[in-house]
Formats: structure tokens, sequence, C-alpha cells
């Protein structure tokens, strides 16, 4: 028994992402197309993208 989901599964979760993605941005990135098999590393790399980028407090100088 898999516990991997079915693949209409991954490409429904890849879809997803890549529509929140092109949301923020207004376009997909290549970036974020690197590994579309495995949806899961591209929602950590789209995690880590608006942690770190996108919706840190921080100001841009630092």
């Amino acid at each position: 028994m898999s516990t991997e989901p079915p693949s209409e599964s991954l490409g429904c979760i890849a879809r997803e992402l890549g529509k929140q993605i092109e949301e923020r941005f207004g376009v997909l990135p290549n970036f974020f197309r690197l590994a579309p098999e495995t949806p899961e590393i591209t929602e950590k790399l789209w995690g880590f993208a608006r942690a770190a980028y996108l919706d840190n407090p921080l100001p841009s100088l630092f």
C-alpha cells in the first residue's frame, strides 16, 4: 500500500501552488517550475520565498 497521493492529486496541488505564486508575482517564475512531479518541494520553496523575502518585516536595506 502506497502513501503517495495519486498523480491527479499531485497535479491539483501543483496547479494550486502555481496559482498562488502567479497571483503574488503576476507570473510564474521558472524557479518554481523546477520540480513539477514533486509539489512538496515547490511548496517548501514558496514558503521560504514568502517568509524570507516577500512577507519579511525587515526593511530591504538589511
